[in-house]
């Protein structure tokens, strides 16, 4: 009987090792950013260049991959549970005893067909986790890229719009919407509206506003 119950223990930590794998870490996320004040459009694309490193650095680090099949063999474990059930016959005539290690055997053989049934769901978990995080920082770098882009056109409107005279550099109020622009909440005559018509079409609605110790932007890739 010492033997029979040392194999059910065998067997069912053998199937016991089929879970023991975890599924991937979750890649370490970016360093929360320290607290800084965006005053002009270069401190937007410094911002922006900074959080686009990162995402170089967590692309380049790799995303985990799902674990491989665990090196528990189910098929040795059913074996063992097999030599440990032709033990128990030969023992028949020990009634007690043997009736709780049937039971014993019974819920090894469940235990083994659960760890089989779940490990499927288990590695898909794994495939889909991967698939997401590569994803997210596909994603992010996507989404970074177009606001770096977004940050180089309204620098060079603003840009226009100093070279006019229309607004100083280090304090104003821009804001487009339902398609009238307004520059320091005076709205603009037409002929403005149309001087800068494509930028306008282009961004349909925004809110800039702009002093010696911040640059505040509403619309687009910021919001």
């Amino acid at each position: 009987m010492k033997k029979t119950r040392i194999m059910v223990i065998a067997a069912l930590l053998a199937a016991s090792g089929a879970t023991a794998q975890e599924l991937p870490a979750a890649p370490a996320p970016p360093p929360p950013p320290t607290e800084r004040k965006i005053r002009n459009f270069d401190d937007v694309q410094a911002e922006l260049d900074r959080v686009q490193k990162q995402l170089d650095e967590l692309q380049r680090s790799g995303i985990p991959e799902p674990p491989p099949p665990p090196a528990a063999s189910f098929s040795e474990a059913r074996r063992a549970l097999a030599r440990a059930d032709r033990d128990m016959r030969a023992l028949e005539g020990e009634r007690g005893q043997m009736q709780h290690a049937r039971r014993e055997m019974e819920r090894a053989r469940r235990q083994l067909l659960r760890v089989e049934a779940d490990l499927p769901r288990i590695q898909a978990e794994a495939r889909r986790a991967g698939m997401n995080a590569r994803w997210s920082v596909k994603q992010a770098r996507v989404n970074v890229a177009k606001a770096g882009e977004e940050s180089k056109e309204y620098k060079a409107f603003e840009d226009e719009l100093v070279t006019a005279g229309l607004i100083e550099r280090d304090s104003y109020q821009l804001e487009h919407r339902d398609g009238k622009f307004y520059i320091n909440g005076k709205e603009q005559p037409g002929a403005i509206y149309q001087k800068y018509r494509t930028f306008l079409d282009k961004h349909k609605k925004f809110r800039w506003t702009r002093n010696s110790e911040q640059l505040n932007i509403s619309g687009g890739s910021y919001d």
